[in-house]
């Protein structure tokens, strides 16, 4: 009767999927995922860099006290973001700036701790339910735990995706700026090179550099 029970509530059973079937696409479920498993492999570059990190143990108290963070270090951290978190309780936060950045504070507010608090639990509740499926028609299959837990997070990881995009973005174009100006800097110099001569930068000393820009302009000017 247990057994009866068990395939009639299977899902394969009520999609009208034949009994002896289930054990057979259960095979091959597993042979098909051990074979994407196997073609994911870990490879290392040819150069392997090694950097060795001194184990806090064999440090001094000195240099312990300088690199690791302690519990005033975290508290001060938290008093630094309240202001933040209080503009986006208050719906104040108008992006950021040099004195504020919500990046990681996101759990911070009611609405975004809520929302984690129920991805939690959803997932936890759909791998809790998964194993209570598979115990009900005597399997055990972690992949197939897995799987379900990665699709029930899979919002969770747009989002982050989303976010890792955006401060790739703004990185980019931090750093499109930062080359955009050091070529100025270095269009000026050459400029500022072509234009000076000993006589001139005397010139330049009495107050003639004005003089000298000007009369270097309406040279071009004539030439185009």
């Amino acid at each position: 009767m247990t057994i009866a029970n068990n395939l009639l509530n299977h899902p394969n059973f009520l999609l009208g999927v034949h009994p002896e079937e289930i054990t057979t696409s259960h095979e091959q479920y597993v042979k098909e995922r051990d074979l994407r498993r196997e073609e994911r492999k870990v490879t290392f570059h040819e150069i392997v860099a090694v950097r060795p990190i001194e184990h806090i143990g064999d440090m001094n108290a000195e240099d312990v006290y300088n690199i690791w963070y302690r519990g005033t270090d975290f508290n001060s951290f938290k008093r630094s973001f309240l202001n933040t978190i209080q503009m986006m309780l208050l719906g104040n936060y108008n992006g950021d700036d040099l004195n504020n950045c919500a990046r990681g504070l996101e759990c911070r507010t009611r609405d975004g701790a809520y929302k984690r608090k129920m991805n939690k639990y959803h997932s936890r509740q759909a791998v809790l339910s998964e194993q209570d499926r598979q115990t009900s028609i005597g399997i055990r299959n972690e992949h197939m735990i897995s799987d379900v837990y990665t699709m029930e997070t899979i919002s969770a990881r747009l989002e982050a995706l989303e976010l890792g995009i955006q401060d790739q973005n703004e990185v980019f174009e931090e750093v499109r700026k930062i080359k955009n100006f050091e070529m100025e800097v270095i269009a000026l110099d050459v400029m500022t090179e072509e234009m000076s001569s000993d006589e001139e930068i005397d010139y330049c000393d009495e107050g003639g550099a004005t003089q000298i820009f000007s009369d270097r302009r309406g040279a071009g000017s004539e030439k185009n």
